[in-house]
């Protein structure tokens, strides 16, 4: 993988040299790489032919389905920012967040189309986006039956169908430097901030990826894409690393303990990473033992505070089973996309966070006076 890569290179050099692998699982359906790449520069092509250049802001509120993907690199493509958005945001937060970023077009769930079909009274356009496209026919006539009443009122241009265009665009932009992602950070010591992230920071992390797993052959490999790409560990390490080295994204909108259970079975799942509750959860179901839990490689939980009992019994329960995979903890912030330490195979140590990442320098401090502490004092 080149470092030096936009996001959209990365993808395209995996094309090249992988396209005839399984980029993306969905629902059953398999995605290669050359049609995955063929989405993404029709895609780029309407976002070129609607009026989108470089720079521009354009808000992705979506959880992890196809067309997630495919805008997250046509946006890059054309040197655009991409906005990440949680699935779960309401009304008012959007129209904040549309203001202080300069948004002027969102892409939603098909569902909350009425809810921010509003936004246009301040210059967004919404566009619909249904998690069923592509799929069987039955499966979007239930979803469409199951969800009439929201699905009503969508006009046949504010469906993202309509942004594909008819040719490819394959002219793209490079400067890695750029900011080329908007996240939004949880918080969790102040303020919540935006916090604008390059190509170039996100793929420091990814080139990681291979030595974080413990592997250096991508075929057959599946990560469970069930962290939300709004959020930097899934952006970078649960959606883009594994396609930046030709590996297989195992895509989850919503997480399900039983769901899991049957990716296992069917060998479509060699990592997961995750928030201490997923591991409590699939803990929890009755049916996640047996011979499948082999096809697990390795774990990964952060975002939370992580019990180490979690850890004790998760790996108690694949060790059970015969299962090699251990679950790990690390830590990160969104302010350098994720994670900057974290345990792996090679390295780990019980109650540690892990060895810090390649390029990573830490300091601790202590809390009143912000100076730095030396090694065994407690500061943050």
């Amino acid at each position: 993988m080149n470092k030096e890569n936009t996001l959209y290179l990365s993808l395209r050099d995996s094309t090249k040299a992988y396209s005839k692998r399984t980029a993306l699982i969905y629902m059953n359906k398999k995605i290669r790489y050359k049609s995955l790449l063929e989405k993404v520069h029709r895609l780029s092509q309407g976002l070129i032919s609607y009026g989108i250049k470089k720079d521009d802001v354009v808000s992705v509120c979506l959880p992890n389905i196809p067309s997630a993907v495919h805008l997250l690199y046509a946006i890059n493509q054309i040197g655009a920012i991409a906005n990440l958005i949680h699935p779960l945001m309401k009304y008012d937060q959007m129209k904040m967040i549309m203001e202080e970023t300069g948004s002027r077009l969102l892409f939603t769930l098909d569902t909350n189309y009425q809810e921010f079909i509003p936004l246009i009274n301040i210059g967004v356009r919404v566009i619909a986006c249904s998690p069923v496209s592509g799929l069987n026919p039955l499966l979007i006539f239930g979803y469409s039956l199951q969800n009439r009443t929201k699905l009503k009122g969508i006009r046949k241009n504010d469906k993202i169908k309509s942004f594909y265009g008819k040719t490819q665009l394959f002219s793209y932009d490079n400067d890695i430097k750029k900011d080329a992602f908007y996240l939004h950070s949880g918080g969790t010591t102040g303020k919540p901030k935006v916090v604008a992230l390059s190509s170039f920071s996100v793929n420091a992390l990814a080139g990681n990826g291979l030595d974080i797993l413990g592997i250096k052959d991508t075929e057959n490999k599946y990560m469970l894409a069930v962290l939300p790409i709004f959020h930097g560990f899934g952006l970078c390490m649960g959606m883009h690393a594994c396609l930046a080295f030709g590996a297989t994204n195992t895509l989850m909108p919503k997480f399900h303990s039983k769901q899991v259970v049957k990716y296992l079975k069917k060998g479509q799942i060699s990592f997961i990473i995750g928030v201490p509750i997923l591991f409590e959860a699939l803990l929890r179901n009755l049916s996640f033992k047996g011979p499948s839990l082999k096809n697990l490689r390795i774990a990964f939980v952060g975002g939370d505070f992580v019990a180490p009992s979690l850890i004790e019994r998760f790996n108690e329960r694949m060790e059970a089973n015969g299962s090699k995979a251990r679950l790990y903890e690390g830590y990160g912030l969104t302010e350098v996309v994720t994670v900057c330490s974290v345990n792996t195979d090679a390295h780990h140590r019980k109650g540690s966070v892990g060895k810090l990442l390649p390029n990573i320098h830490m300091k601790v401090v202590d809390l009143e006076t912000k100076k730095d502490l030396d090694f065994g004092q407690d500061g943050e």
